[in-house]
């Protein structure tokens, strides 16, 4: 694994748990349906010690259960847990954004849909507490909120 942020910031935090080069491709297979280690491993050509160790990982830190489905030796199936399910507008926004920069010359790659409706997926956009959306980014500047650490606190004061 690489090494640990020690900042106190939701984004550090969060690239410790998923930021490395494999932890979201481990989490997005288990969006498109992936649940067993060989499933894992087909679509996304990680070696197989460093998909069983973030595959332990994502357990251990609540992004991903296991259970026991072996009738022969032990075979384990993983699904994503809430926590995992709530990494899903982070890698679609990461998609559209892929989709956009890193492949404008090519052209989209990969788009989703509704299974019952075929509804596609639009961009993802980002919404304001009374639902107004953001339009303006540079707009928004950061504030500390009620269980920010006091380095946060001081720093985003005067903002």
């Amino acid at each position: 694994m690489t090494k640990q942020h020690k900042h106190y910031c939701p984004i550090s935090r969060a690239l410790n748990l998923v930021g490395d080069s494999w932890t979201l491709l481990v989490v997005r297979e288990a969006f498109y349906g992936a649940t067993r280690f060989n499933e894992f491993r087909t679509h996304t050509g990680i070696a197989k010690n460093i998909l069983s160790d973030r595959l332990a990982m994502l357990v251990e830190q609540g992004v991903m259960d296991r259970q026991d489905i072996g009738d022969k030796g032990t075979r384990y199936a993983y699904t994503l847990t809430q926590k995992g399910k709530d990494l899903f507008p982070v890698l679609m926004s990461m998609a559209q954004w892929g989709d956009k920069w890193a492949f404008a010359e090519e052209g989209p790659q990969v788009g989703f849909e509704d299974k019952d409706s075929g509804k596609r997926l639009g961009p993802m956009k980002l919404a304001f507490e009374d639902g107004s959306l953001v339009t303006r980014p540079v707009n928004l500047r950061p504030v500390a909120r009620k269980g920010a650490h006091p380095v946060v606190k001081a720093r985003f004061a005067n903002k």
